[in-house]
């Protein structure tokens, strides 16, 4: 997925926005949150995931919306199967899986 936003110019145009745009999200007049962590490197590429999941969540785009929400549901019952599956006695010597 990483290589095809390099290659039909997506991530250029989101890298291009964030450094020289409006500093704006997306279609929005919500300021584009550049300092998460106070680490340069970390904070440029959350800055940039903002851009890219943008669109995903605000809800201009109901298909890729509803997937990206069919998507969470489906990892959360992974999850939870794991988790459930750690507790049984039969897993011997697996420990409980916290994941937070």
């Amino acid at each position: 997925m990483l290589m095809q936003i390099h290659r039909n110019g997506y991530y250029a145009v989101m890298v291009d926005l964030r450094d020289n745009g409006a500093h704006l999200v997306p279609n929005t007049k919500i300021a584009l949150k550049q300092h998460h962590v106070e680490l340069g490197s970390v904070d440029y590429s959350l800055t940039v995931f903002q851009l890219f999941f943008a669109n995903v969540v605000d809800g201009s785009s109901p298909g890729l919306s509803l997937f990206a929400f069919q998507l969470a549901g489906t990892l959360f019952a992974v999850l939870t199967l794991i988790c459930t599956e750690s507790l049984k006695a039969a897993s011997d010597g697996w420990e409980f899986i916290l994941i937070a």
